[in-house]
């Protein structure tokens, strides 16, 4: 589309610059300087610059040398900015005759209008989109003497007439508009064209927010909502735009379909409609220059209504939001359609087919393959009746998303499911409205970590059904590679587990209870293990102690013996005593004394200095304000989880270092572990026992705390437990 429309640009440059050749007679030469009020790449400038080109090449009267300015208005709007534009101006075409200007937005017409004694003060003027009351003021204007121009139709009737003809249930507008003075302009068309609807119609206002805040917003608008795109050259915090760029981005977010007045911005978001032809104005304008040139006062030209529409709609946005052709008006043009294999190469598959007939040789060949081919498809077939029947009686469905388009296809066990007819269209953003709120971003994430990804993905989630009933589902999906790597599939299978949920919620709450008893019981016989531990750690001392002395009199009374003895005598004794403090540090790890001996910060400072010595793990501790005396219990759960989260750093996280706090007030103590290993996703993990989260978790229940853990592929894992001193629940 890019090159035919330079192709055609550069024919018709070509004509306009070489018609003079060929002219019967000499012509009269002008010069028309064309204002434009934007920047180059403007897309409605680029339109209107084709129209000027076109109708100025075919004109036989004149010979006209044109001169185009960009402006760049809307980002640099300041005083001192427009005064070093007009000073440009008047410095660059001071000794060129200069007959008419060309002025498009109001931006430019203001300037010039301005301009009381420069060198276009008495040069006409035609104005080119400009409004209805801009129009209307400059009528009623002593300025009007060398004024005309085009206005650009307000056309708001007319986009919502075919919105609601595709989507007749709509019953909100979201209306989206800049703060430059062009985003202005048209966001007053919009509001003064939406008044005949105020009763029919609920308007959400989006206009002059930070393009953030747009985008959070047209990303979770309610149903039956369609979204009107009037311009954003600046937003609310003052960010510049390409306005159909910011158009692109908030299409890509919007879960609504977008509409706007003009035909530059289809291909960039907008579904399309009766739109604003910008090349057409440009011609209109340019015919009314040519009558200036030809001797009309600018004030005898009316300014002409733009009635000159085109009926354009973009095809993938039509699918995208489910909008069949038969809704379009008749007569409409559909661009940006994705053909066929046919529609594309037809001639090529024509050719083939006779080449084809001609080989005999290769007919023979496709035929042999075509038994095969049958063949396969028909055990395939088969093999798929066989794991629909499998999937079936398992009470499993199966689905598959398309990522470029939003569609899904589902089975029948899929619909039952989701309590959905068989008759009603699944697309994603439908699907998303059944999943529950509070299980929708994680639903969302899932989906997009599956198609980045390329792994296999579960998970577990709620959905709302039509009747308010809430149900569990369990899914698994896998992207498969299509046509290229951007173009993915996403399948899976999905089964109801409502009534596993619910025996396993009852499971746990009896798991609770057992645990409450459990926690009791464990306490009393560590109690009695300690007790136990301690008086066989001093009696066993004791023992060790008295053979190590009798070993070292048994050396002194031996002094006549040989070196040999006396090397012998020494060792036992060495060995005695090592013995002694092997089974002292043993005693301190095998029951919890160690807490009430050393206290929690040191016991956890030993741990940390075993792990390192031992494990290679480097811990850096850090405590603040931390009781030295709490309950036992307390004290107890949070060395446990200390040792099961720093177990799980050394197996599983593959990180070198950890970071380990504890932060104390009056009322709370706070633990937090740290690492920036491999980390993982704690649903897909919660209920391994490798891990240990539930085991921490129920830990921290038992004493009343709060336990969360933040984990994602790559980022490493935080866990944090907050225990009350008290007792009492946080």
């Amino acid at each position: 589309m890019k090159i035919r429309n330079a192709m055609r640009a550069a024919v018709l440059i070509s004509l306009f610059l070489v018609q003079p050749l060929y002219a019967e007679e000499p012509r009269e030469t002008k010069g028309i300087l064309v204002l434009y009020s934007e920047d180059k790449n403007h897309p409605a400038h680029e339109l209107t610059d084709r129209g000027i080109l076109e109708t100025l090449s075919s004109d036989k009267r004149f010979d006209v040398r044109l001169y185009t300015e960009y402006l760049d208005l809307s980002r640099f709007s300041a005083a001192s900015h427009l005064d070093n534009v007009s000073e440009y101006l008047v410095r660059k075409y001071t000794g060129s005759k200069i007959d008419a200007i060309i002025a498009v937005y109001p931006a430019a017409v203001d300037l010039l209008l301005g301009e009381t004694s420069g060198i276009f003060s008495e040069v006409p003027i035609v104005a080119c989109e400009v409004t209805a009351p801009y129009a209307e003021r400059l009528e009623s204007s002593p300025l009007r003497r060398r004024v005309t121009g085009v206005m650009g139709g307000e056309n708001i009737s007319g986009v919502l007439d075919t919105a609601f003809r595709m989507q007749p249930d709509v019953k909100q507008v979201v209306l989206i508009a800049g703060t430059e003075p062009n985003d202005r302009y048209n966001e007053e068309i919009f509001r003064k064209g939406l008044k005949p609807y105020t009763g029919r119609l609920t308007l959400i206002d989006l206009t002059k927010l930070p393009m953030k805040d747009i985008l959070k917003r047209v990303a979770s608008l309610p149903q039956k909502t369609i979204i009107l795109y009037s311009a954003l050259s600046r937003d609310g915090a003052g960010e510049v735009f390409v306005p159909r760029e910011a158009l692109s981005m908030i299409s890509a977010a919007a879960n609504a379909p977008v509409f706007s007045l003009i035909d530059s911005y289809l291909g960039y978001g907008i579904v399309g409609g009766r739109l604003i032809s910008f090349e057409q104005q440009g011609r209109i304008a340019a015919k009314q220059a040519l009558r200036v040139l030809a001797g009309e006062s600018p004030e005898s030209i009316p300014f002409q209504e733009q009635e000159s529409y085109v009926s354009l709609y973009d095809w993938r946005l039509l699918k995208r939001w489910g909008i069949p052709e038969k809704a379009l008006p008749p007569g409409s043009e559909i661009r940006y359609r994705n053909y066929s294999l046919w529609e594309k190469y037809a001639w090529a598959i024509t050719g083939l087919g006779i080449l084809l007939m001609i080989e005999t040789g290769l007919i023979v060949g496709l035929v042999t393959n075509l038994r095969r081919r049958k063949k396969s498809e028909r055990s395939l077939r088969e093999s798929e009746h066989r794991v629909r029947l499998a999937i079936s009686s398992a009470g499993a469905g199966l689905w598959s998303l398309d990522k470029d388009t939003g569609n899904m296809w589902v089975t029948d066990e899929v619909r039952k499911i989701l309590g959905i007819a068989d008759e009603e269209e699944l697309e994603s953003s439908r699907f998303l409205a059944l999943v529950h709120p509070d299980d929708r971003e994680k639903v969302r994430q899932a989906v997009q970590y599956a198609l980045q990804s390329k792994q296999e993905t579960r998970i577990e989630h709620r959905v709302v059904l039509p009747d308010g009933q809430i149900r569990w589902i369990a899914s698994v999906g896998r992207v498969q590679p299509e046509r290229s790597a951007e173009d993915s599939v996403l399948t899976g299978v999905s089964v109801d587990i409502t009534q596993r949920k619910q025996t396993r919620e009852k499971l746990r709450e009896s798991e609770k209870q057992l645990s409450l008893l459990a926690g009791r019981l464990i306490s009393a016989q560590e109690e009695e293990r300690s007790r136990v531990a301690r008086e066989l750690h001093d009696d066993f001392t004791q023992h060790l102690a008295v053979l190590a002395i009798d070993a070292g009199t048994l050396e002194l009374q031996r002094k006549w013996e040989p070196a040999q003895v006396r090397e012998v005598l020494g060792t036992i004794k060495t060995g005695l005593v090592k013995i002694s403090q092997d089974m002292h540090d043993l005693s301190r790890q095998l029951h919890p004394s160690i807490l009430e001996d050393l206290g929690l910060v040191k016991a956890v400072q030993s741990e940390c200095a075993r792990l390192s010595r031992k494990e290679g793990l480097e811990v850096f501790f850090t405590h603040e304000n931390v009781p030295e005396v709490m309950p036992r219990g307390i004290s107890l759960t949070l060395y446990r989880i200390i040792q099961e989260g720093l177990r799980n750093i050394v197996i599983h996280s593959q990180a070198k270092t950890a970071h380990l706090s504890f932060q104390g007030s009056d009322s709370a103590i706070k633990l937090s572990i740290r690492d920036t290993g491999v980390g993982f996703e704690p649903s897909l993990v919660r209920d391994s026992p490798s891990v240990g989260i539930s085991s921490m978790e129920e830990r921290t229940k038992l004493v009343h705390g709060d336990f969360t853990i933040d984990s994602a592929p790559g980022e490493g894992t935080v866990i944090t437990v907050r225990v009350p001193l008290d007792g009492r629940a946080l």
